[in-house]
């Protein structure tokens, strides 16, 4: 996926809530800079022996009966990292599918935030973000950044 579908995926999907565009980066590599509109999930949070896996996918569309994750609800998802030379977001993916999440929701954007920032598309970090809602540690934008 290019610039230019990343962008229409955010204008068409993402702005009505119908998907996200996860930023597979650590906490501390995202607070250096993130695509507007973007959530974190980090790549290292999509393991099997993670407690709060079945929560993770459930923040994603997934949902819980009678033990079992039902994924027909799954929200597409555009998923990056820093860029071609990272493997966050293929990592995450595979996570993602191992999990049982499906791969035709799941893209990815190569060229992360390499690409991004090279061109000159717009970027936000943790003091600038122009959210409107309040900073708490728990928000997608600024995971573990005190208010």
């Amino acid at each position: 996926m290019g610039e230019r579908e990343v962008i229409n995926f955010v204008a068409s999907v993402v702005s009505v809530g119908e998907g996200l565009l996860v930023d597979s980066r650590t906490p501390q590599d995202r607070a250096a800079g993130f695509i507007p509109a973007s959530v974190n999930v980090p790549h290292n949070l999509v393991q099997p022996e993670n407690p709060y896996m079945d929560d993770i996918l459930q923040a994603l569309g997934a949902r819980a009966f009678e033990g079992t994750l039902n994924f027909s609800d799954a929200m597409p998802l555009v998923i990056f990292d820093d860029g071609p030379t990272t493997n966050d977001a293929p990592t995450l993916i595979a996570g993602l599918i191992e999990a049982g999440y499906p791969s035709d929701k799941l893209s990815y954007y190569r060229g992360g935030m390499l690409v991004w920032t090279a061109l000159g598309l717009n970027t936000e970090d943790a003091k600038s973000c122009t959210c409107k809602h309040p900073r708490p540690q728990s928000h997608p934008a600024h995971p573990g950044l005190s208010p």
